[in-house]
């Protein structure tokens, strides 16, 4: 499996039941790039840079980072208040944690 094979579209056509265990999957391959590299940046770069012509759309939503590591989250613009998708956590050097964000159209900004 590639992380092409686990794109938006994919994603978009599961059942909320079956979302989980793909999350895990796309999960393990970027774990395994990262783990398989000699700069975790690049490699990190590379991936979204792949899950993103994949069709994920994924901006920097959060960056901390300290002298030991570092922490950025990536998911879909959070200004788009009906915005759903991909979003993953990356703490290095090699913890990556993924999430399948779903939210309604019925935001506070559609009542505003």
């Amino acid at each position: 499996m590639e992380i092409e094979n686990l794109n938006r579209q994919y994603f978009e056509s599961l059942k909320t039941s079956d979302i989980y265990s793909n999350l895990q999957t796309l999960e393990q391959l970027i774990r395994n790039e990262l783990d398989n590299s000699n700069d975790f940046n690049k490699t990190l770069e590379t991936v979204l840079t792949r899950l993103n012509h994949c069709g994920h759309n994924l901006a920097r939503l959060e960056y901390d980072s300290d002298i030991y590591r570092f922490r950025e989250v990536w998911g879909t613009n959070y200004h788009d208040c009906g915005a759903n998708g991909l979003q993953i956590e990356v703490i290095s050097p090699n913890n990556v944690y993924l999430t399948w964000v779903i939210t309604t159209q019925n935001t506070l900004a559609d009542k505003i």
